[in-house]
């Protein structure tokens, strides 16, 4: 996988208590550009985090809180994240890059589901010390292997729109 730097593409960014990982990216990528995924519990917490983000040239496009525990979270979450990919892609947005560190297990599994439904790629920092970053382009070879609509279909069915 080799992320565009040319055009700024759209960094959906999982936060959660953790704060390295993120700025491991923002350091990789030289990320300009991000949709923030948190917890509703969270977003007391996050919110100086983002502040600074901000203050540094970060352009925060959209902060989401997400619910990521009871009965039909990994659904819900996952149709939350499909809204803002819909709503930014609709801007004329070319590229996309999602992470897959940060948040609980379930909000990485519906970024993941998103990555493999639109074919996007992906990034991983490993906890090892470096925060070294990995990253993953499974999602985008997968992705004409399976049927989007219809995933999203059954999604939305039992996650509802949010």
């Amino acid at each position: 996988m080799s992320i565009d730097t040319g055009a700024p593409p759209l960094h959906f960014l999982l936060l959660g208590h953790a704060k390295e990982h993120v700025r491991a990216v923002i350091e990789h990528y030289s990320i300009q550009n991000a949709v923030i995924f948190t917890s509703m519990e969270l977003e007391g917490e996050n919110l100086p985090f983002i502040r600074s983000l901000q203050d540094e040239g970060v352009v925060i496009a959209e902060v989401i809180n997400l619910e990521p525990f009871g009965q039909d979270a990994l659904e819900r979450m996952t149709a939350r994240i499909l809204d803002a990919y819909h709503t930014h892609s609709g801007s004329g947005r070319p590229e996309f890059v999602v992470a897959l560190t940060g948040g609980t297990n379930l909000m990485v599994v519906a970024m993941a589901l998103v990555a493999l439904m639109k074919g996007l790629p992906a990034h991983y920092v490993l906890n090892n010390g470096r925060n070294e970053v990995v990253e993953i382009d499974l999602f985008e070879r997968l992705a004409p292997c399976v049927d989007a609509a219809e995933m999203e279909t059954l999604i939305r069915a039992r996650g509802g729109e949010r």
